[in-house]
């Protein structure tokens, strides 16, 4: 009973990271590669030009345009902070996952394991943004 249930735990987040992988996998190929849908198109849109892009919805007046384009501006570090912490703090938790999975493999399917981990998600890790 208690082999069944390690067992039972252990498929349940090899699945569970899996899922992660596959959802940060497509979402990553998407943003690098241009891939997906209206919605990607409009997040490039923004990355390249923000205040092209809220002008486009809004119709910004010329004051309105420089006053966007400072806080833009002025805030931009803070963005791109969030972002980094995003992506530190993903990638550590993908990384405590696949070390608590091993953990739990004799050391011939952890290396399996990890080996087909990097094969999907790459090793070194590619920055996001």
């Amino acid at each position: 009973m208690t082999r069944t249930r390690s067992t039972l735990r252990m498929l349940i987040a090899t699945g569970s990271l899996v899922v992660m992988g596959a959802a940060l996998g497509i979402t990553a190929d998407r943003m690098l590669h241009g891939r997906g849908d209206a919605r990607m198109s409009q997040l490039r849109a923004i990355q390249e030009d923000p205040v092209g892009a809220i002008d486009r919805v809004v119709r910004l007046r010329p004051e309105q345009r420089e006053r966007v384009a400072s806080v833009l501006a002025a805030r931009q570090s803070m963005i791109d902070e969030a972002w980094h912490d995003v992506h530190n703090h993903l990638l550590a938790t993908l990384d405590t996952v696949v070390n608590e999975i091993a953990a739990a493999l004799d050391p011939a399917q952890a290396a399996a394991f990890r080996a087909h981990f990097e094969e999907i998600h790459g090793t070194p890790a590619r920055p996001l943004h």
